[in-house]
């Protein structure tokens, strides 16, 4: 039985909830799910914000990742990761962010019968900027860093005939995102 389109998106949104969670720890920075209000996610219009967007795509459903922070934000990432943010471009960094979350999920979801191929990310940045609603359903949720917070939307698109396809019987284990593959 396949579950209804909205149960869906909540399974998705889950995984992205445990996957943004595992990703930031794996930096040294710890985030906790937080509640917040639409108006809150690119703050006051004199700071600049900055926005990721990632498309996914299976059989018969579509979707895309959007995350979106301040630029001191992604700044405050950088230097907790012991780079320098002022010669490290922080749109790549927030793209780059997007398109660990998107992997990261890719093998949760197959596992439950969603399999799914994934775009590049797309940046932009800018003072001011807003985010128009998805046509899709879509789910944001917002995370709170030590000084920082970080919002993402999760959107996803089912077509007719949708079904969950069968999950692969796992021959080994999956590989973690970061560990190494030689041939």
């Amino acid at each position: 039985m396949n579950p209804p389109q909205n149960e869906m998106l909540l399974i998705i949104a889950r995984h992205l909830v445990e996957v943004t969670t595992e990703l930031f720890a794996a930096y040294g920075m710890e985030v906790i799910q937080i509640q917040s209000d639409a108006g809150d996610r690119l703050g006051p219009p004199d700071r600049e914000s900055i926005v990721a967007t990632i498309g996914y795509v299976g059989e018969k459903f579509r979707g895309a990742l959007v995350l979106a922070a301040r630029r001191t934000a992604v700044e405050s990432w950088l230097a907790a990761m012991g780079e320098n943010p002022e010669t490290t471009d922080v749109s790549d960094t927030l793209g780059e962010f997007s398109n660990m979350l998107l992997g990261g999920m890719k093998s949760r979801l197959a596992a439950q019968g969603l399999p799914i191929l994934l775009s590049t990310p797309t940046t932009a940045s800018g003072h001011g900027l807003s985010l128009a609603v998805p046509s899709s359903p879509s789910l944001w949720i917002a995370f709170q860093g030590p000084s920082w917070r970080v919002d993402v939307c999760v959107a996803a698109m089912f077509e007719p005939g949708f079904r969950l396809q069968e999950a692969p019987v796992a021959r080994e284990a999956a590989m973690d995102a970061g560990e190494l593959l030689l041939f």
